[in-house]
């Protein structure tokens, strides 16, 4: 029991750090202000994301708690919907030049992989 507790305190302290991290993030902490977010639908059919500036980024960031996250839609013209999940932690890895998959929920018998670059 008290593993558990160490445990989840040591994740909680991650997600808090994480949090206090995306509180304090300006734009000019990013490379570039021109940087623009790719995204890459697998198996697309129709789905799109409404691309985010790095100001709507930043935002997102700071609204999200560090035990909640966002959840994004990428329905687009397909007739059924799909959305992603984005927690701070995946935001901060964008801002931070990472790639970020995200698998999409289940709808219509399926999923879609979303890669997401800042570039």
């Amino acid at each position: 029991m008290e593993r558990r507790k160490l445990l989840q305190s040591g994740a909680m302290g991650a997600l808090a750090l994480i949090s206090l991290k995306a509180q304090s993030m300006t734009k000019d902490m990013l490379p570039s202000a021109e940087l623009k977010l790719s995204v890459a639908i697998s198996r697309n059919h129709g789905h799109d994301f409404t691309t985010l500036s790095i100001d709507e980024l930043i935002k997102l960031a700071r609204k999200i708690d560090a035990s909640g996250s966002a959840t994004l839609s990428i329905q687009g013209r397909s007739r059924h919907p799909h959305n992603i999940e984005m927690d701070s932690g995946s935001i901060m890895d964008l801002i931070l030049g990472k790639e970020v998959k995200i698998e999409s929920t289940l709808d219509a018998g399926h999923t879609h992989l979303v890669t997401l670059n800042l570039n």
